[in-house]
């Protein structure tokens, strides 16, 4: 007998609960991209993120990773110590501090780049049987499950200021 939509979307979601598992255990271990120094996720992912786009913000970077300011602030603080980011104000807006890499960021933000094009061709290669057109809506679906949880995680914080207020 066929599964119900609800039993199969349950299924869904507690696989995703189990991959997302999975990548915070990789998460937690940091990898050299080249620069003799080891990075955890968040670091290389901040460099990728500033080397896709210099001129970000911290603000800018918050919104994109969906994390706190202070988070963002504590890791560029620390790249910026290490040599990875400078900071500039901004010349238009003084209060604002934009961010770009260094020689450093660079070199890693390119190991970070061909760590993710062996990544991309190993799960090509685990999924050559699997039709194109499967793979997209695979893809619409995760986007349609984020959007999802965005209405979950915007309902969670109206909720807290209510029991806050």
């Amino acid at each position: 007998m066929a599964k119900s939509k609800r039993a199969q979307a349950h299924e869904s979601l507690a696989e995703l609960t189990r991959l997302s598992n999975k990548m915070r255990a990789l998460d937690r271990e940091a990898m050299d991209f080249g620069t003799g120094e080891a990075l955890h996720t968040f670091e290389i992912h901040t460099i990728d993120a500033i080397g896709k786009a210099d001129g970000r913000t911290v603000n800018e970077l918050a919104q994109w990773f969906y994390v706190t300011k202070g988070a963002v602030s504590q890791v560029v603080s620390r790249l910026t110590r290490l040599g990875y980011v400078t900071k500039e104000r901004n010349p238009a807006n003084g209060k604002e501090i934009l961010l770009a890499l260094t020689a450093k960021g660079e070199t890693a933000l390119a190991g970070h780049d061909e760590f993710h094009h062996q990544i991309d061709a190993d799960l090509i290669s685990e999924l050559r049987d699997v039709p194109v057109e499967s793979v997209a809506l695979f893809n619409e679906l995760l986007g349609r499950i984020s959007r999802h949880m965005d209405r979950y995680i915007e309902l969670s914080l109206e909720r807290r200021k209510g029991v806050a207020a």
